[in-house]
């Protein structure tokens, strides 16, 4: 009997302790695997990271479209965005990095995206810290639904050179300046057309000229204009405001107040690519010829390692008083969720991390002369006193960013018949009246073509 029940005994042993270790061993962590869509460089900066910090996702990386197929002048742009598109609805990512407003305003529009409204209002987000004016115009582009999430902006402010203006009495610019404010201060300035002469403001080095329509554009942005109605499929280009900013401009070039620097640059033999020659990208500017130049942050230390021969200051790019927003700002490596995504949960895990805090730091640290600003504005970079100015103006609803829905066959139209037409003022062919009419005429038979009227 003594014998049975230690025999019992033994048994009920072995149950107990083999339950207790079935206990003590770990549960298997089923993974999930989330397939994202981005740039090799910018995916190798965070996946083997944010990997080691939730071992139960993998990441795999699928090769954008953008990548492998460089848009270029010789590529048809509607064709191009057909391909993209049905590239995207092939691979059926579950995170998306976005490479423009555009690409943004049509996977939003078209139902594509996940509304992330209710996960930036989880604690873990931290929703005061991050940039309001980034969610708005996020939020706003996407016809008022936020389906996406940046880890910075872009943005510029006007850079001036103290010592040639103060060398012809003229007094250092205030935030708030005017384009039409700051064209007057170059009329002060002995300006001239040429490469050696001085200029007033410097709008950039091309391979060739662009006969500024960008810059007409842009400043037209900033006082409210836009040159497209869409809801009345109508071209709005010959009105007295576009037509006084166009004199403003024309007047500018001729006499130099406004320069466009140009040179080729030397092709570097292993990218293919122009080398970024400071004395040569940023012309007249860095050899203290040209009063002011709007530029992002990055230019910062290019002027401190170029150690130019004259002091410099920076204001918020130049706006209209009765408006006060910049138009310049607009989100920089932005990232949304497949609507069609298997593992929504595990995405959002992914892309609170990129736009977290912890990594804003992380990215603040090593990235001292990129343009990009942190959206987290508890940074030592958001913070930073030097990079006030870019900080200083709310977005304008008229910046280049809200340009996603005007479509990009009638945006490029307009541009190459602008540039053709400044092109025939510089010669004196026609009046300002009469360019304008023409572009009008151009833009409304596109616009009508596009509709189907």
């Amino acid at each position: 009997m003594g014998r049975k029940k230690s025999g019992w005994i033994f048994i009920i042993f072995v149950l107990l302790f083999t339950q207790a270790c079935t206990q003590m061993e770990p549960h298997s962590i089923e993974k999930v695997s989330l397939k994202v869509w981005a740039w090799d460089g910018v995916y190798n900066s965070f996946a083997a990271d944010f990997m080691a910090k939730n071992p139960n996702i993998t990441l795999q990386w699928i090769e954008p479209f953008e990548q492998t197929n460089l848009f270029n002048e010789i590529v048809d742009f509607e064709s191009y965005r057909k391909q993209y598109f049905e590239a995207l609805e092939k691979a059926q990512p579950d995170v998306i990095l976005l490479s423009d407003s555009s690409t943004y305003h049509t996977l939003a529009s078209s139902g594509k995206l996940l509304s992330l409204e209710s996960y930036i209002e989880n604690e873990e987000f931290h929703k005061e810290t991050y940039s309001s004016d980034l969610l708005e115009m996020l939020r706003l582009s996407g016809n008022g639904t936020l389906f996406a999430l940046a880890v910075g902006f872009y943005n510029e402010a006007l850079f001036y050179n103290k010592t040639l203006l103060q060398q012809y009495g003229v007094d250092v610019p205030n935030a708030g300046l005017s384009w039409e404010a700051m064209l007057d201060i170059t009329k002060l300035l002995p300006t001239g057309s040429k490469k050696d002469d001085i200029h007033g403001y410097f709008v950039r080095t091309s391979q060739e000229p662009s006969y500024l329509w960008g810059l007409i554009q842009e400043i037209g942005l900033s006082y409210g204009l836009k040159y497209a109605d869409l809801e009345k499929k109508k071209a709005t280009l010959n009105t007295e405001s576009w037509q006084k900013i166009w004199k403003m401009v024309l007047e500018g070039y001729k006499s130099g107040a406004i320069y466009e620097h140009i040179e080729k640059m030397p092709i570097n033999p292993l990218s293919g690519y122009p080398d970024i020659i400071p004395e040569i990208f940023y012309g007249p500017f860095f050899s203290g010829k040209s009063a002011f130049f709007k530029r992002g942050p990055d230019f910062i230390e290019e002027l401190k390692k170029g150690n130019v021969p004259f002091e410099w200051g920076i204001i918020p790019e130049p706006i209209d008083s009765k408006i006060g927003e910049g138009v310049s700002m607009h989100p920089a490596e932005f990232y949304a969720i497949n609507a069609a995504s298997g593992h929504k949960e595990e995405a959002w895990e992914l892309l609170n991390y990129l736009v977290s805090e912890e990594r804003a730091n992380q990215l603040a640290s090593i990235e001292d002369t990129s343009s990009k600003l942190p959206a987290r504005t508890n940074t030592a970079k958001s913070s930073d006193p030097e990079l006030a100015p870019f900080y200083a103006l709310s977005p304008s609803r008229n910046g280049r960013f809200f340009e996603g829905p005007i479509p990009p066959k009638l945006s490029g139209k307009v541009a190459t018949t602008a540039q053709k037409l400044f092109a025939e003022l510089l010669e004196d062919k026609l009046t300002v009246e009469e360019a304008l009419e023409k572009l009008q005429n151009e833009a409304q038979v596109e616009m009508n073509a596009l509709s189907g009227s």
